[in-house]
């Protein structure tokens, strides 16, 4: 379990941070296409997308935005039972509408930048919950996508009927 201590969100936070910092004193402000109404729309309802998840994912999770080592629980209710990681889709979703609404070059780069090391920390957050939960994730896991919601699946227990 020692090793799952590394796997805290407030390092993954430091290392985006840190990124953007860096990409934001190397890379142009140059905008890629215009902003209009389609985009400020997008933004909008990327902004309500985080709001109703991450709210409702703290609702049901309150442990969740903490390191693996803490979650005594696996929760499969509410926005876990459509998707594994509804905080990181959230984050990624509300991301992409930053840049629709600032369509620059540096932002382009701090959403791929985000995405990649979001990426990255849900696959070391993975390997962490398999170890600790076992078959349990693992089912689990087979049967609710990883961040893209599957707003298909019905029930309170992840079958798909």
């Amino acid at each position: 379990m020692e090793k799952n201590k590394f796997v805290s969100p407030i390092l993954m936070w430091l290392i985006v941070i840190l990124g953007i910092v860096i990409i934001f004193n190397i890379i142009s402000s140059q905008y890629l296409f215009s902003r209009n109404y389609f985009t400020i729309t997008l933004f909008l309802i990327a902004s309500i997308y985080w709001v109703f998840f991450f709210l409702w994912s703290l609702k049901f999770h309150k442990k969740a935005p903490l390191s693996v080592a803490k979650i005594s629980k696996l929760i499969k209710e509410g926005p876990y039972r459509f998707v594994r990681h509804p905080l990181y889709s959230a984050d990624i979703v509300l991301v992409v509408g930053i840049f629709l609404l600032f369509p620059t070059k540096r932002d382009h780069f701090s959403l791929v930048w985000l995405i990649l090391v979001l990426s990255i920390w849900m696959k070391l957050e993975e390997s962490s919950l398999i170890k600790k939960f076992g078959r349990e994730y693992n089912t689990y896991r087979a049967k609710t996508p990883m961040f893209v919601p599957d707003f298909t699946i019905k029930g309170g227990k992840n079958e798909k009927t």
